[in-house]
């Protein structure tokens, strides 16, 4: 019979009755798990070798280097910028204190401090330009900027009589050596007016300068207050 004959055709062998037989089930079972298994997991054909991972490891650790140099220098800049300006701040704080209080203040410069002392005018001492005579008002102390980040590499070089012209540069011997010739003070009078200690022309205008040797190059910052109170301040000067 032709159905007959047909249905035997398409019958596989080991079956014909046209049904799958439990041995041919497991011998297709077999490759399709083991394929199945090879395309969810295709990573355990391949990886990364050790070279490749040490060359990796090596670049993370070159940009990492970089970025933390690149930051501590800002903040280095950053600490050394307030610094200044705070020197800046106390010149211009103590001769309004000695305008108001209408006394002596006198300001005593170090190499890695600037300090501020209240002459107090109903009891004064014999001589108000001794140091460390008066009431310290406050200070500018190096060592403490954002935990004494810059006390290696910044320093006050000296404290000279004497400015330069408003409309030129300062284009005077810089005192290069941290401390030279200090400590000294400044005495600002009621009347506005400023001079150095023993200084034979008062009020002739104040020059300070601060070393930055943070980098291989040595630069200075130059503060200058003229007579009248006007104050200015030039940075990364190149050492002379």
């Amino acid at each position: 019979m032709v159905p007959g004959t047909y249905k035997q055709a398409q019958a596989p062998r080991g079956d014909s009755g046209g049904h799958l037989s439990l041995k041919g089930l497991r011998s297709l079972r077999k490759p399709f798990i083991a394929d199945a298994r090879k395309r969810c997991n295709p990573g355990h054909q391949a990886g990364f070798t050790l070279t490749e991972l040490m060359i990796v490891l090596a670049v993370i650790t070159i940009v990492a280097t970089l970025a933390f140099v690149g930051l501590r220098n800002n903040q280095w800049e950053g600490a050394y910028l307030r610094f200044t300006d705070d020197l800046v701040g106390t010149m211009i704080q103590a001769r309004n204190r000695a305008i108001d209080d209408q006394t002596i203040v006198r300001v005593e410069v170090s190499q890695d401090r600037l300090e501020v002392f209240w002459i107090d005018p109903d009891d004064p001492p014999p001589d108000p330009t001794v140091a460390g005579t008066g009431t310290l008002m406050w200070g500018n102390y190096r060592d403490r900027v954002d935990g004494g980040l810059i006390a290696d590499q910044a320093c006050i070089t000296g404290m000279e009589p004497g400015i330069s012209a408003p409309s030129e540069g300062n284009a005077g011997v810089l005192p290069v050596a941290c401390g030279t010739d200090l400590p000294k003070s400044i005495l600002f009078q009621p009347d506005g007016s400023f001079a150095l200690e023993n200084d034979p022309l008062p009020d002739t205008g104040m020059t300070l300068v601060v070393q930055d040797a943070s980098s291989p190059q040595v630069y200075y910052s130059i503060i200058e207050m003229f007579p009248g109170g006007l104050i200015r301040k030039f940075d990364e000067i190149p050492a002379p």
